[in-house]
């Protein structure tokens, strides 16, 4: 019995230690960079840079910086039209996007938001609805053209220290508005 629950004590601590973070931010030279951080034993950050914190440079996007059309519904539709598919991916699939340096991230702090007020509560918990574990500042990363730097498809919502596809193809339910007509009345 006291080994059992010390296995489980065990277990719990070290789901709770094991983290990864991301944070986008941007320098005062307007370069912006993930900040990718693991905790002691997290392996993805060795893997990708050797060290337990990366720096991932991240080329601006030519449709990300004002007013356009896209932006603004990615920002007012995050979390309806965006949206998690609950299918976990492994690390590996986002490393390899970050290390393309073909992504631009967006969070509720993110600077490209010129529709909802900075880091508002609204805006939060869009973000936060993509994620299954409570996920304080998630990031959705989407793939950008090689070439041009224009934003292209969605990816994936990173949610600490898991990471699920995402989309934004229109999830609808027919039934929930359908009305069904007696057809003996005609």
């Amino acid at each position: 019995m006291l080994k059992n629950i010390v296995l489980l004590l065990s277990i719990f601590t070290w789901t709770q230690a094991s983290a990864i973070s991301y944070e986008p931010q941007w320098s005062g030279n307007f370069e912006k960079t993930v900040k990718m951080s693991c905790q002691e034993g997290e392996f993805q950050c060795d893997d990708l840079c050797g060290e337990s914190t990366c720096l991932i440079k991240e080329k601006v996007c030519r449709n990300c910086i004002g007013s356009n059309i896209l932006i603004t519904h990615i920002f007012r539709d995050m979390g309806r039209s965006y949206i998690s598919t609950a299918n976990e991916v492994s690390y590996y699939e986002v490393l390899d996007l970050l290390q393309s340096g073909n992504f631009a991230s967006f969070t509720s702090k993110s600077v490209y938001n010129i529709v909802e007020r900075y880091d508002s509560m609204a805006l939060r918990q869009k973000f936060q609805s993509l994620c299954p574990n409570g996920t304080k500042y998630p990031v959705v990363l989407f793939n950008t053209k090689e070439t041009s730097r224009i934003l292209d498809k969605v990816q994936f919502v990173l949610c600490g220290d898991m990471a699920f596809e995402m989309t934004d193809e229109a999830v609808i339910d027919v039934n929930k508005n359908a009305k069904f007509i007696d057809s003996s009345l005609y």
